[in-house]
């Protein structure tokens, strides 16, 4: 009998429906141009209205003050591309809460999306650490009804729960992704150690 090729990647734990503040981890076989060895913070989903996040592990070659000239020039903040929707909008993920960034949204216990943007740059302009605190992204990533339980159902992505907040905000490398594929459990050895070109080996 023939066995289908993406089959090995199945996970054999049974995937829940994500929640806002869950990763989704894009399974290896994946060869989107987008979407190859992402990792997603999913920031809302809704059964009728679809899902959106953000990719948190590719960097573009922009810094913060070259999309937004309220910040000094001076502070060469990296911008990652979040996803290819909304390609003029620029949003954040952070461990500073409403204290610091106020309007700031919850996503998990210390992590929070967006917030105002004045109180932002201040904080920025202040010379205040950013590195491991925020996040920025240009575009996001978003699913129309239905389409991401689908994705899930096909183990296009692994969603994960139990990650550090610290995965998502530090700068990303090309480990990122391995470092996050650690947390799906057994099948992660498979996951992480499949080769990104089959050709070169």
């Amino acid at each position: 009998m023939d066995i289908e090729f993406d089959d090995i990647f199945k996970l054999h734990s049974k995937q829940s429906l994500p929640v806002p503040g869950a990763l989704l981890v894009a399974k290896p076989t994946i060869t989107d141009p987008f979407f190859g060895r992402s990792v997603v913070i999913l920031v809302e989903h809704d059964i009728d209205r679809g899902s959106h996040g953000f990719i948190v592990n590719q960097p573009t070659p922009y810094t913060l003050p070259k999309l937004l000239p309220e910040v000094d020039e001076t502070h060469e903040i990296p911008v990652f591309f979040g996803g290819p929707v909304a390609l003029d909008r620029l949003s954040w993920i952070h461990n500073m809460g409403p204290e610091i960034i106020p309007d700031s949204i919850e996503l998990r216990e210390g992590l929070y999306y967006g917030g105002n943007l004045y109180a932002i740059c201040r904080y920025i302009n202040e010379g205040r650490p950013t590195e491991g605190r925020i996040k920025f992204m240009i575009g996001q990533s978003g699913w129309s009804q239905g389409q991401l339980a689908g994705e899930i159902g096909l183990h296009d992505w692994a969603v994960l729960y139990r990650f550090d907040n610290e995965s998502v905000l530090a700068t990303a490398t090309e480990q990122t992704w391995k470092n996050v594929v650690a947390g799906i459990g057994r099948e992660s050895a498979l996951w992480k150690n499949w080769p990104t070109d089959l050709s070169s080996n």
